[in-house]
């Protein structure tokens, strides 16, 4: 946990320097993409890949609709040709490979950025991310010492319906605490609604992670963060919610 008083200073910091933080997660996010994606992707996609990704976050977090559609226009282009090196008869496998992580792992980060660059978005980052995690600790351990009903076995058989329910209330205790510490800017309905979108699309943004690490015959995206896995692994729930609590912290703020 070393990095998480790094993570505060640089959400505090704001501009390029939680900027980098993003894009640092994208690109290595996008590294373990590709390796989800082998033997289909090979060193002309893990270029790809870098390049989508840290171009699509760029595009997106300064909501520039021009750029972001250009920029993916040429991105479906190129992906279209690079299949071409091959004759194994993957190709479309291997272009939806490529344009699903450049969208997983580089777009919806983006709204992180964007939530950074509104009036109340360091409050904001702060509260997102100490729920995300509360949720995270509170499912583990609830699930770990009370946990008997499987939640979606045949994605995640460890996860259960009763660390579900844990990682729900601790993401909307979170929540509930952080607009009487600091999130002044939520009241506290527009709190609990903040907390149920971390608690439930939150916690479905894991299983997706689970589901893809499972058709990729892996356990963890990769092993860059001790204790816990990939970048993937450990930012996968708030990166699914990022567009989401952007779009809601427009309509409530």
């Amino acid at each position: 946990m070393l990095w998480l008083p790094v993570l505060l200073f640089l959400i505090h910091l704001g501009g390029w320097g939680y900027r980098g933080f993003v894009l640092l997660c994208v690109v290595l996010g996008a590294w373990e993409w590709w390796r989800f994606g082998k033997p289909l992707a090979g060193g002309g996609e893990f270029a790809l890949l870098i390049v989508g990704t840290a171009g699509v976050l760029l595009c997106a977090s300064e909501l520039n609709a021009e750029h972001l559609g250009l920029f993916l226009a040429l991105f479906a282009s190129v992906s279209c040709l690079i299949s071409l090196r091959h004759s194994d008869g993957r190709a479309l496998e291997r272009i939806g490979h490529l344009v699903v992580g450049i969208l997983y792992v580089g777009l919806l980060p983006a709204f992180l950025i964007r939530i950074r660059a509104l009036p109340i978005g360091r409050e904001a980052l702060f509260l997102a991310y100490g729920a995300v995690f509360i949720c995270d600790t509170c499912a583990y351990g609830l699930g770990r010492t009370l946990g008997r009903h499987s939640l979606w076995p045949r994605i995640s058989p460890r996860k259960t319906w009763e660390g579900a329910a844990g990682g729900l209330l601790g993401a909307l205790a979170a929540a509930i605490a952080g607009q009487a510490w600091f999130a002044g800017f939520l009241d506290l309905a527009s709190a609990l609604g903040f907390g149920l979108i971390v608690g439930t699309l939150g916690q479905m943004g894991d299983l997706v992670e689970s589901l893809w690490k499972r058709e990729a015959g892996v356990k963890d995206s990769s092993r860059l963060i001790p204790g816990h896995g990939g970048v993937l692994d450990r930012f996968d729930n708030i990166h699914f919610i990022a567009p989401i609590l952007y779009t809601y912290l427009i309509l409530v703020s």
